[in-house]
C-alpha cells in the first residue's frame, strides 16, 4: 500500500459472506461518486472487510470531498508565512462557478470527483524553500504546508537507508557519497546516464518530466545495446532527450522560472 499511496484511511467491518459481492459493488459506487480511489483488503472466509480510502495528506484534495458546502458563496484566504496575501469570496469570481460548469459540460463529460482549476486573484507570488503556505476555506478548514525545494536528495537518502546500494555490475555505484555526487551531476546536466550500471550490455539516457509546480512527475528514456550506444551517440541523444523533456514538461504547464530542482 505504501507503494501505491502515501496515506490511507482504513475502515473495519464484518460483512455476511453471502453479501460480500453486494458490499464490494457499493464501495465501487462510492468510489465513482466521490472520485476516490478505494482498495479492499478482506478475509473472505469470515467476511471481515477493510476498505482503504487512498489519499495524499500533503495535497488539498481528499481523503473526502465536501458535498454539502455551497460553492457559490465561499470565502477563500491564502497566507504566506502568516501574512494574508489573498482573501476573496467565490461569488466575486469573474466567471461564475455555474457558468464554468455549464460551459465545460457542453464541451466534455464531467464525472463525479472531477476537479476544475481556476485562476487566482491578485496576490500570487513566487516562494522559496522554508516558506509556510496556508489556504483557508470557510466551512472546510485550513491546509498548511511548508515549501520544500530539492527534496530528491532526502528521498534518495531514505531509500538508500532502506535498500542500500546493491551491486548489479562492475560499474554500479555502491558508494553513498559517490552516488550523491552523481545526482549533483545529473541535476547540472539535465539528464541521467546508465552506462551498464544496472545491466551488462545496455546503455540508457533518461530525462525528467516536470509539472506546472516544478515537481518531477515522470521520466522518459531511450536505451539500446552498448555496441550501438557509443559515447558519441549517447551525447547526441542526451541533447535530443533534454529537448524532448522540456517540450513534454511545457505541455504540463512547466515554466523554468518556477522550477524546483529535482
Amino acid at each position: 500500500m505504501g507503494a501505491i499511496s502515501p496515506d490511507y484511511l482504513v475502515q473495519d467491518g464484518v460483512i455476511p459472506r453471502s453479501r460480500l459481492p453486494e458490499v464490494l459493488n457499493e464501495i465501487a459506487n462510492i468510489s465513482r461518486k466521490y472520485g476516490l480511489l478505494i482498495v479492499n483488503i478482506f478475509h473472505a472466509g469470515d467476511g471481515n472487510l477493510h476498505p482503504l480510502v487512498l489519499f495524499d495528506a500533503s495535497k488539498p484534495l481528499g481523503p473526502v470531498i465536501e458535498t454539502e458546502l455551497d460553492p457559490l458563496s465561499v470565502s477563500v484566504k491564502a497566507r504566506v508565512n502568516g501574512v494574508e496575501k489573498q482573501n476573496s469570496p467565490t461569488e466575486l469570481m469573474i466567471i461564475s462557478i455555474s457558468k464554468m460548469i455549464s460551459y465545460l459540460s457542453h464541451v466534455m463529460t464531467l464525472q463525479p470527483g472531477d476537479v476544475i482549476l481556476t485562476g487566482s486573484p491578485v496576490g500570487a507570488e513566487l516562494v522559496g524553500p522554508g516558506t509556510v503556505i496556508e489556504c483557508e476555506v470557510d466551512g472546510i478548514g485550513t491546509l498548511r504546508n511548508t515549501f520544500v525545494a530539492a527534496k530528491a536528495p532526502a528521498v534518495a537518502a531514505e531509500i538508500i537507508d532502506r535498500k542500500g546500494l546493491p551491486r548489479h555490475t562492475d560499474w554500479t555505484i555502491t558508494d553513498r557519497e559517490a552516488f550523491f555526487r552523481e545526482l549533483d551531476t545529473i541535476r547540472q546536466n539535465g539528464y541521467a546516464l546508465d552506462l551498464e550500471e544496472n545491466e551488462y550490455g545496455i546503455r540508457c539516457v533518461a530525462v525528467p518530466i516536470f509539472d506546472y509546480t516544478g515537481s518531477v512527475v515522470a521520466a522518459v528514456s531511450v536505451f539500446g545495446p552498448t555496441i550501438r550506444m557509443t559515447d558519441d551517440r549517447i551525447m547526441r541523444l542526451a541533447a535530443r532527450m533534454r529537448q524532448i523533456g522540456k517540450e513534454l514538461s511545457a505541455r504540463l504547464g512547466h515554466r523554468p522560472i518556477h522550477s524546483v530542482q529535482p
